[in-house]
């Protein structure tokens, strides 16, 4: 009995959701597509794969992120076969075999792998691909970043630089992201880097055209913010048979013409929305109503004008409060019975108050003028009867 416990040990190994994460691994088959991909020819044989080095550094950016010199004690206190790994691999695990490893799937070609992964992931959870939705962010670096490739160099990693920064950061240099993902379930189809100083409207043709060569049509929805509504963007996208829904700019000469039309016209708003009011949980339901208008954009479009019951409740209180703030200060200034001498620095004034609270729309300025006649001796002395 003695002999038998001097030679039993205990060892604790945590679970949690690693083996979740490993099983849709399996499902998208990830391991043989890494492994495919990053082929090994004229390399040596190497005892921990690449592909199994990027599964458990995946696994490890989606539960807990730790950095590259910790990731082999944290993958020691794992069960091994829950990783992907072989018992004592997971000391194999140190930072400079991880660096090699992302420096081979950098060196791979990524484009085809990012396409074989995404159609594994349509074909395993029968994702629909008939609406898609792009968007962009961008991606903030501090440094300074000299060592890079010249601009005109054709096969070159995205330059970080400085650009539009979405984060109001303009001291800070960046790169552009792209994001697209399936409106059934937002699962990412389509990702990619830009050099940082890459406006929004420049991504989406090699997008829409990615999405068309994964889909093998054009028939699908592909919806942008306002950066997709310029001509070349959706001139493209028209041309070869697909469908697009953006967002008209207020700079677009349709936007005023159509602000001026519904003033002065009764349309037909149907009702094609609603949904309980996630701010006030007893409150009113959001209503978005929808009209046609009638007439199209400047390049043939068909253009759809919306409104929420919300957006009109907040534009009724931001009215009231600048039509309160205005008649205050109008009885402000004709309690104090100031007047002006001049003509041009009383119509200053009240252009100046309907400026500073935003009322030009609801306020216009009147000017009335009072006269006042007076009298002054013409020479000293008392006054009598015959002065003048």
């Amino acid at each position: 009995m003695s002999e038998t416990l001097e030679h039993t040990s205990l060892e604790s190994l945590e679970v949690g959701a690693t083996p979740l994460v490993w099983h849709f691994l399996q499902r998208l088959q990830l391991p043989q597509l890494l492994q495919h991909y990053l082929s090994s020819r004229g390399r040596r044989q190497d005892a921990l794969p690449v592909a199994t080095t990027l599964c458990v550094l995946l696994t490890n950016l989606l539960l807990c992120r730790r950095p590259l010199y910790a990731l082999a004690d944290w993958a020691a206190r794992r069960v091994p076969e829950h990783l992907g790994l072989a018992a004592g691999q997971a000391a194999l695990l140190r930072d400079d075999r991880c660096g090699r490893a992302l420096d081979r799937l950098y060196q791979a070609d990524r484009a085809s792998l990012l396409t074989a992964l995404v159609v594994r992931v349509v074909r395993e959870f029968k994702i629909q691909q008939t609406q898609f939705h792009n968007d962009t962010t961008t991606v903030t670096f501090s440094g300074v970043y000299q060592d890079q490739r010249p601009a005109e160099a054709t096969d070159r990693p995205p330059r970080i630089t400085f650009g539009f920064n979405k984060d109001h950061r303009p001291d800070l240099k960046q790169l552009l992201y792209s994001i697209t993902v399936s409106a059934d379930g937002a699962v990412p189809v389509h990702c990619k880097l830009y050099d940082g100083n890459t406006t929004d409207d420049q991504v989406h043709v090699e997008t829409w055209s990615f999405l068309r060569e994964l889909v093998g049509h054009s028939d699908f929805l592909y919806v942008g913010d306002s950066k997709l509504c310029t001509r070349d963007n959706m001139g493209v996208i028209a041309g070869r048979q697909g469908r697009f829904l953006t967002v008209m700019p207020r700079t677009r000469a349709e936007d005023g013409w159509f602000r001026n039309y519904v003033q002065e016209h009764v349309l037909d708003w149907e009702v094609v929305r609603r949904e309980p009011n996630p701010r006030q949980q007893h409150g009113p339901e959001i209503v978005y109503e929808g009209v046609a208008s009638p007439q199209r954009s400047s390049e043939g479009y068909r253009v759809l004008w919306y409104r929420s019951s919300q957006k009109q409740a907040e534009d009724r209180r931001y009215r009231e409060q600048r039509l309160k703030q205005v008649q205050q200060w109008q009885e402000t200034a004709s309690a104090s019975g100031r007047r002006y001498r001049r003509r041009r620095e009383a119509w200053a004034a009240a252009q100046a108050v309907l400026e500073q609270y935003q009322a030009c729309r609801w306020f216009t300025a009147q000017l009335r003028e009072h006269v006042v006649i007076s009298f002054r001796q013409e020479g000293p002395g008392r006054p009598g009867p015959n002065t003048v």
